[in-house]
């Protein structure tokens, strides 16, 4: 495996940092370096209508459910009498903001954009259960005049009980290729709702708001990755849970282009750092960026088991069928020291032990070593979140 290896002047940077000011330094050093993506600010607004799915929405594009702790709250009934902020989980920085509707005694045409303020925002999402409405159309209009490329996405909420609806009064169960006609019957109306009020172009996408597997929920997030700006596009990957395989490969992209970085590290603490535990100085290092990698790809065992209760089976039984074995390897300190036991030792040699450049030849031994490690474990990962991606592929369509 190829990757960038310490250079002379890092060593001695790393080597001042850690006999200076310390293990946690050098440990913060490296949390400013990789993760500098989680300062970047992101701000999504969605508004529409009191009925539309808003709060579900909102919920759903956070990976949260409406009894968890910070979630929107999900009412029939208009609750949203001011702009709302709430926080992304994995990222605060990443805020999806809950606006008012247009047209209700406090948000009138007439000062609707002074008191919301769409200038501020990276995406406004309007949200309809039916057809766009007089004022949605007014609101989307308002904001192409301000800017015609702005990025406005359409989402007509609640397909699944249009599906649902469709089948009432019929002895024939519909088949796949008349949900998917009644799909695009859905959609071509939206787009000629939205032509008679002079929009064109439009960005129209379907969601259920509690299946981001079906319908055109995993659409949006590839676009919110995709339309965002350059500098925030990482900030916007690492944040949102990885629910397509495209997002998955841009995860993973990202995650191995950290290993140079963390390997660096973990390399200076193995030769430099005296250890307050039994296990080597580095272990902590690459204990936490291999947790990192389960969490971004969606198998650390909360991830694990909502979807296992989304699949109806228990998730001993999902790990089993499906061979996951990764989270053995991180469950604490004792066992990921015996799975960094199993990659080749540093072995000392007679050039380890020269004046000058000793150490700079075990630092760039332990790189090697910890860079191995990383990439090793990931491509567990990358293959257990392949499975499971096809796994629940094949369970939901056979539901």
């Amino acid at each position: 495996m190829e990757f960038y290896q310490i250079s002379d002047s890092e060593t001695e940077e790393y080597k001042r940092i850690l006999m200076e000011t310390g293990y946690t330094a050098l440990r913060e050093k490296l949390e400013e370096t990789i993760n500098g993506w989680k300062k970047i600010k992101i701000n999504i607004a969605v508004t529409g209508e009191s009925g539309t799915g808003k709060s579900s929405f909102i919920n759903s594009i956070r990976g949260l459910m409406a009894d968890d702790p910070g979630a929107a709250e999900v009412s029939a009934v208009e609750t949203t009498m001011k702009p709302k902020a709430y926080d992304h989980p994995d990222n605060p920085n990443l805020q999806v903001w809950d606006l008012p509707g247009v047209g209700t005694s406090t948000f009138t045409r007439d000062n609707y954009l002074q008191e919301v303020d769409l200038s501020r925002f990276d995406f406004v999402l309007l949200l309809s259960s039916s057809r766009f409405k007089e004022n949605d159309i007014w609101l989307a209009k308002e904001i192409l005049k301000l800017k015609p490329n702005y990025n406005l996405f359409f989402v007509r909420t609640k397909i699944d009980e249009d599906l649902r609806s469709s089948q009432k009064g019929r002895r024939k169960i519909q088949t796949l290729k008349d949900m998917q006609a009644l799909q695009q019957t859905v959609r071509d109306n939206v787009r000629i709702n939205l032509e008679k009020g002079k929009i064109f172009k439009a960005h129209i996408y379907l969601v259920d708001n509690y299946d981001k597997e079906a319908f055109d929920f995993a659409t949006i997030v590839s676009k919110l990755i995709q339309k965002v700006s350059r500098l925030k596009r990482e900030a916007m990957i690492m944040s949102l849970s990885g629910i397509t395989n495209e997002v998955v490969q841009k995860k993973l992209a990202i995650l191995k282009s950290r290993i140079s970085m963390v390997s660096k590290t973990a390399a200076v603490a193995a030769v430099f750092a005296k250890s307050d535990t039994k296990y080597p100085a580095e272990i902590e290092v690459l204990l936490e960026e291999c947790r990192f990698y389960r969490s971004q790809l969606g198998l650390n065992l909360e991830s694990l088991q909502i979807i296992a209760n989304r699949i109806e089976i228990d998730i001993e039984e999902l790990l089993v069928k499906l061979s996951i074995q990764s989270y053995i390897y991180v469950d604490c300190d004792d066992k990921f020291a015996m799975y960094y036991s199993g990659f080749e030792k540093i072995e000392p040699n007679l050039w380890h032990s020269l004046p000058l450049i000793g150490n700079m030849l075990k630092v760039r031994a332990y790189q090697k070593q910890c860079a191995f490690l990383m990439k090793s474990f990931l491509d567990v990962c990358a293959k257990e979140t392949l499975d499971l991606q096809k796994h629940m592929a094949m369970a939901l369509e056979g539901s």
